[in-house]
């Protein structure tokens, strides 16, 4: 009497047997390491932040991070006011303050060190914080180590590039030129969505500074003075020959400023 024998797709169940013992006995043959291992899938990046309110978003190695008013005064134990600024903004130059936010400590000390660099400019980030409850803090750590401080709500004003569409300090773009008999000064600086840059030079001594170097620069002489639009052409000049002093001796004078609401500022000397 013949076998029979149930045919699948093709094949007979004798068949598919034999294939499977086959199989099972080279995997058992093999190591541990070399069995075929579950795929992994990474975790999806997200915010350190320690306490609750903080937000985060990162991409391509760069983080922005939003601290809440509630997290400000939660880390420092202060209300946020117009008397308190000044001692929160101190307190911030202390990197345990960031540790406490979240941040990893060589975020923290970058991040304290801008805070240092740049308060009357954190100040005046936490004023304004003051009169909006849905203002918060923007940290922005670049890839090159650079740190930024701004303000907003929502992560729709940043571009990919970690650029902030409202400038920074009110101002998206600021270019000067001075003429000298033995040379010229000139600074550009570009915070305008489309990328942070900067540049430096200064034919007279032959120095010349680019990119996060003279951003870093430029932001921390900005962080000295106060620019807006509606200020009149001498106190403008006034203002920035306090961060960009001009040496006596200079024939030409240039100046253009692209301020954040949109108005532009041009003016010849």
């Amino acid at each position: 009497m013949k076998k029979k024998y149930w045919i699948i797709g093709g094949c007979s169940i004798a068949a598919l047997l034999l294939v499977a013992l086959l199989g099972y006995g080279v995997y058992a043959m093999m190591t541990p390491s070399e069995q075929p291992q579950p795929a992994v899938v990474p975790e999806a990046t997200s915010a350190n932040n320690a306490v609750t309110g903080g937000s985060n978003s990162s991409e391509t190695g760069k983080q922005i991070v939003l601290v809440s008013r509630e997290d400000i005064e939660q880390v420092t134990g202060m209300s946020i006011s117009i008397e308190n600024a000044g001692s929160i903004a101190s307190k911030f130059q202390d990197s345990g303050m960031w540790v406490k936010l979240g941040f990893t400590e060589d975020e923290s000390e970058r991040i304290a060190a801008r805070a240092q660099q740049s308060s009357e400019q954190l100040r005046g980030i936490l004023k304004s914080l003051t009169h909006n409850n849905h203002l918060q803090l923007k940290i922005i750590l670049l890839p090159d180590g650079h740190v930024n401080l701004g303000k907003g709500n929502s992560y729709a004003d940043y571009n990919g590039n970690g650029a902030s569409t409202d400038g920074y300090a009110g101002i998206n773009q600021l270019e000067i030129e001075v003429e000298y008999i033995n040379g010229d000064y000139q600074l550009e600086y570009k915070n305008n969505g489309y990328g942070i840059d900067g540049e430096i030079e200064d034919e007279r001594t032959g120095s010349k500074l680019k990119g996060s170097s003279a951003v870093a620069e430029i932001e921390a002489q900005l962080d000295l003075i106060s620019l807006s639009p509606d200020m009149s052409s001498e106190a403008i000049f006034a203002e920035l020959d306090k961060a960009f002093p001009v040496a006596s001796g200079w024939q030409k004078y240039e100046v253009e400023i692209h301020f954040s609401d949109g108005t532009v500022f041009e003016y010849r000397r």
